[in-house]
């Protein structure tokens, strides 16, 4: 049964690897680009900037919920629509 499961699994990286470098040559974006740039500040002064900070604490304190499996520690976390979900 695992006897050409490397050789898959290598297949599928490369048959993968080459789609996205098609699609992203062809101009196509499918994940679109992050960007932490506000007023000149980047992902370093974001990071230590107590009113950005402040600002992401609130809306993910509204939005987002946190469930904990006991058993085995496993966490799951809901924002916006799914929020509502239960493992």
């Amino acid at each position: 049964m695992y006897k050409n499961l490397k050789l898959t699994i290598a297949i599928a990286f490369l048959a993968g690897y080459f789609v996205s470098d098609v699609i992203n040559h062809a101009g196509i974006d499918v994940i679109s680009e992050a960007r932490a740039d506000i007023y000149g500040m980047d992902y370093y002064d974001l990071k230590s900037d107590s009113d950005f900070k402040r600002a992401v604490m609130s809306i993910v304190e509204e939005n987002c919920r946190t469930d904990i499996r006991v058993s085995d520690h496993r966490t799951w976390h809901y924002c916006g629509s799914n929020s509502s979900y239960a493992p």
